[in-house]
């Protein structure tokens, strides 16, 4: 049997001085002036972790040390304990826009209706559905002493909900599909203002839309107000047959008239919306043709329609696979599509709309955009082609790099886009011009944003076209910068932290107190100073794994802030008990006007006044040149006489320009000869 050996010694260099190994178990022999021995090997190697160990925990300990002490020097805001704790079990609660009542929804699906002076009790409904649990709730008013509630249970139904005359009546539920349709799950529901109109973001098999409805609120309330007086009519007569019938009181049936079925109308479907469908090729070769399949010849269009084949993608994304390596293609994975609208008013940038009187509280239009776009488009609410497989936008804003965030005033003239590279702009839709257009930090994603009016600087409204505007802005490193739109000028008003659960913080504006915002975390919450860097106060809550913006509310008024618990338990805090918010709540100010609106004459008048006043510093600015102009005279002429004339290589005297000129001459002729 054969066996192969390599042949020859092994040429293995031997050891020098400088490769030899310094933990040798055998240097504790070579050294005899130490006094204790080296360990040997592995408790050496166990020795140098233990002690490694220890330096890293004394670091810990100083530094630690070191923070409490700068803390302790420090001036630390009041801080206060909630005013009263409801009890456990509630999911999520909404407060009404008339600030009488708080609705809050409990774990075992039931919807309470609080007083909200005192807190207690009114009403206690349980729906048909005892195992839905409601998640989300929204609540406008849409009559007097009527509320519609938009609410979302755990198994992704959207119902409609009325609360009248101290009691819950269910409406419609929006998404509901007969047996043997696939269900959708809701995403997102909003109502408008006024609750004239609803939106709501479903999901179905990785396929995402939106569909807004038209609400016949009026026909509800007049359908309660029947239903209430049939129920008081029949209660009426039920008495009086068993009064003729001579029966004592105690057999009388106790009917009461709150107690009562209504049979509302069904809300129509508007427009629905669907996602931005991925980027595939075409067959179309003829841009013309594409315009006209597009339907969009004079307006921009969202690049749906284009003249790029399936092969042309394909290059170009293997080009971006090798120019980007693997990085890029790993985040074009496909993400969950979640929509996000605002609900606009009329304004100048639609004139082709009219709008009957009295209907300008009415929303007209809707801006949408998706998360992982680039574009933002509005779409008409009442669209005259509802029968069209595909709803056209009637106005598409393509931007600049992926929108992150985006806001809108209470009167929907002003509009702004934050995005994942930082930059935001801020549009007028009253004047159709932008009013900011800044960076705010570069490469750092917007991540909150908000409009705030001249009221939080100045108690009295400016006359001043346009008028002071404000945008509160929240980035993704837990920075919170406030940007004077009117100047331009960005000020740091949270500062960024090192810690992570602060990079996570969401700010929310008091609505009627816009001098000071709410700034929230997992484990804290503080009221802080909109202009300055000035903490208020900090409240005393309890950690919670919840994300604060599901945890943290606030009243209508903005007097009253309420957080909820781990347990379910609701912590109630009364801003105007707080010592520290006196100041805030006795200089309260009106909120002012964003839209100044002017006639010629009055425009015309205005820049007039403007030019006068600034006469007196130009006329300064003019007599300071004429005084100074001999000055500036003699520095030019030393300059001049400084400077070394040209020399050219002729003997005619020319310009360095028409020596230049000649020479570009010269070797043109002798390329064309």
């Amino acid at each position: 049997m054969p066996v192969y050996i390599r042949s020859g010694e092994l040429d293995i260099p031997a050891p020098s001085l400088g490769s030899e190994d310094s933990d040798d178990d055998n240097t504790f022999l070579l050294d005899p002036e130490q006094f204790v021995d080296e360990l040997p090997q592995p408790f050496r190697l166990i020795d140098k972790f233990l002690y490694l160990f220890l330096d890293d925990v004394w670091n810990d300990i100083v530094a630690r040390e070191k923070a409490r002490v700068e803390y302790a020097k420090k001036i630390h805001p009041p801080i206060y304990s909630p005013s009263l704790i409801l009890s456990k079990g509630v999911t999520c609660i909404c407060h009404s826009g008339d600030v009488c009542f708080l609705f809050a929804a409990l774990e075992t699906g039931e919807l309470v209706s609080y007083d909200a002076a005192t807190h207690e009790i009114i009403t206690q409904w349980s729906p048909a559905e005892v195992n839905a649990c409601i998640e989300a709730m929204e609540c406008v008013l849409i009559g007097p002493n009527v509320h519609l509630l938009a609410t979302i249970d755990d198994m992704g139904f959207a119902k409609l909900i009325i609360f009248a005359v101290n009691n819950f009546f269910e409406v419609q539920v929006l998404n509901e599909q007969p047996e043997g349709n696939p269900k959708s799950n809701c995403m997102k529901f909003q109502l408008s203002k006024h609750g004239d109109f609803c939106g709501i973001g479903l999901e179905c098999q990785d396929t995402a839309w939106l569909e807004f409805y038209k609400l016949p609120r009026d026909a509800w309330i007049q359908e309660i107000e029947n239903a209430q007086r049939d129920s008081l009519k029949n209660a009426q007569i039920s008495s009086e047959s068993l009064n003729n019938s001579q029966t004592t009181d105690e057999n009388i049936p106790a009917v009461a008239s709150d107690t009562f079925d209504v049979k509302f109308s069904v809300a129509a479907l508007a427009i629905k919306v669907n996602s931005p469908a991925p980027l595939t090729g075409t067959t179309i070769t003829d841009h013309q043709e594409a315009l006209e399949k597009a339907g969009i010849p004079n307006t921009v269009g969202d690049g749906s329609k284009h003249l790029f084949t399936e092969q042309h993608i394909e290059i170009r994304r293997a080009m971006t696979r090798h120019l980007c390596g693997e990085s890029q293609t790993s985040q074009q994975t496909v993400k969950r599509s979640i929509p996000t609208w605002h609900f606009l008013l009329s304004s100048r940038m639609q004139p082709d709309l009219v709008v009957a009187p009295g209907s300008e509280s009415i929303p007209v239009s809707v801006c949408v955009w998706w998360e992982g776009s680039y574009m933002a488009q509005t779409y008409l609410l009442l669209n005259k082609n509802m029968k069209d497989s595909e709803i056209k936008p009637d106005q598409v804003w393509p931007m600049t790099d992926l929108i992150t965030s985006s806001c809108v005033s209470q009167c929907t003239n002003i509009i702004g886009f934050g995005f994942r590279n930082g930059m935001i702009t801020i549009m007028d839709r009253h004047l159709c011009m932008p009013r900011a257009m800044s960076c705010i930090e570069r490469r750092v994603p917007i991540q909150d944003m908000f409009i705030l009016d001249g009221s939080i600087a100045v108690s009295t409204p400016v006359k001043t076209n346009p008028p002071p505007l404000f945008c509160l802005i929240g980035l993704s490193n837990g920075e919170v910068k406030l940007l004077n739109c009117s100047s331009n000028k960005c000020t740091t008003v949270v500062s960024k932290s090192d810690d992570i659960k602060e990079k996570h913080s969401v700010i929310t504006p008091l609505l009627k107190l816009p001098q000071a915002f709410l700034w929230a975390t997992t484990n804290h919450v503080r009221l802080q100073d909109t202009l300055t860097n000035h903490i208020i106060c900090e409240l005393a809550i309890s950690p919670s794994l919840e994300p604060p913006k599901s945890r943290i509310f606030s009243s209508f008024e903005s007097d009253v802030l309420y957080a909820k618990n781990e347990d379910g338990s609701l912590q109630i805090y009364h801003l105007r008990q707080f010592t520290s918010m006196d100041e805030y709540f006795r200089n309260q100010s009106v909120a002012h006007p964003l839209i100044v609106t002017e006639t010629i004459a009055e425009r015309c008048q205005q820049l007039l006044t403007e030019h006068v006043h600034s006469l007196e510093e130009r006329t300064k600015s003019l007599s300071s040149r004429w005084h100074n102009w001999s000055k500036d005279l003699d520095v030019i002429k030393n300059f001049n006489s400084s400077q070394k004339p040209p020399q050219t290589p002729t003997t005619t005297p020319m310009s360095r320009r028409n020596y230049n000129a000649g020479k570009v001459m010269e070797n043109n002729h002798n390329l064309t000869h």
